[in-house]
C-alpha cells in the first residue's frame, strides 16, 4: 500500500513538468523562446512549423532552419510573439 501511494505521489508531482513542456506556438513570446535552452528552442521550432504547416515557405524549411528563423525574428522583434515576429 505504501509503495502504491508513493507511486501516485511521484506521478502527481511530475504532472506540472509535463504541462510546462506543452507549448502554444500562437501565444509563445520571443522572450520565452530566447530564455529556452537549445532543446527547448528546437521543440518550439517544430511546434511552430506544425502550426504553420499551410505556409509553403515554412513547410519547405527543415526543423533546424525553422528554429534559426524564429530566433532571428525574435532578435529583431523581442517584444512580439514568435509567430508575429516571424511574419514581420
Amino acid at each position: 500500500m505504501k509503495l502504491a501511494f508513493a507511486a501516485v505521489l511521484a506521478v502527481l508531482s511530475a504532472a506540472p513538468v509535463f504541462a510546462d513542456t506543452m507549448m502554444d506556438p500562437a501565444k509563445m513570446t520571443c522572450k520565452d523562446l530566447m530564455a529556452m535552452d537549445s532543446k527547448g528552442m528546437m521543440d518550439a521550432g517544430m511546434a511552430m512549423k506544425t502550426a504553420m504547416k499551410d505556409d509553403a515557405k515554412m513547410s519547405a524549411m527543415s526543423d533546424e532552419d525553422t528554429t534559426k528563423a524564429a530566433e532571428t525574428a525574435c532578435k529583431a522583434h523581442p517584444d512580439a510573439t514568435v509567430m508575429d515576429a516571424m511574419h514581420m
